[in-house]
């Protein structure tokens, strides 16, 4: 969905970066799980950004996670469990980081690059209810347009 906005999904590269975004979910948008650009889809247990390619070296894991747990979900084509290869953010557990299975079916946060100078990557929120993007910047609090 981000490429489609010719964008991809986030980074979380800062403390600072996760607490701007869980303050923009809890305030703009309805409680879900959201999903954000780390995998260890090529290498079980090193997370990368997959947009970027950069290594995850800030985190923010629920205790117990990553724990690349199978999952109920079942691949339709191998017949096969599939295992928990993607960073979600889980609405519950106050958007602390979770690796989830790849297929699961929740909401986005997508980046991409400013159409105007700003000092970070602007986010974007995308709900399967709501399909439109807002601008946000970790240099302002309020949308800078659809």
């Amino acid at each position: 969905m981000c490429e489609l906005h010719k964008g991809r999904l986030a980074d979380i590269l800062s403390s600072g970066e996760q607490w701007y975004l869980h303050y923009q979910l809890i305030n703009r948008y309805k409680p879900a799980d959201y999903w954000v650009g780390g995998t260890d889809w090529e290498n079980e247990g090193e997370w990368i950004w997959e947009g970027s390619q950069k290594n995850v070296t800030y985190t923010y894991w629920l205790p117990g996670q990553p724990n690349n747990g199978r999952s109920p979900f079942v691949n339709p084509t191998s017949g096969n469990a599939e295992f928990q290869n993607c960073l979600s953010l889980r609405y519950q557990d106050n958007f602390r980081w979770v690796d989830s299975v790849c297929a699961e079916h929740l909401h986005y946060i997508c980046e991409k690059q400013a159409s105007h100078q700003v000092t970070a990557l602007p986010y974007y929120a995308y709900t399967h209810t709501t399909p439109t993007f807002l601008v946000y910047t970790t240099t302002t609090s309020a949308p800078t347009g659809p």
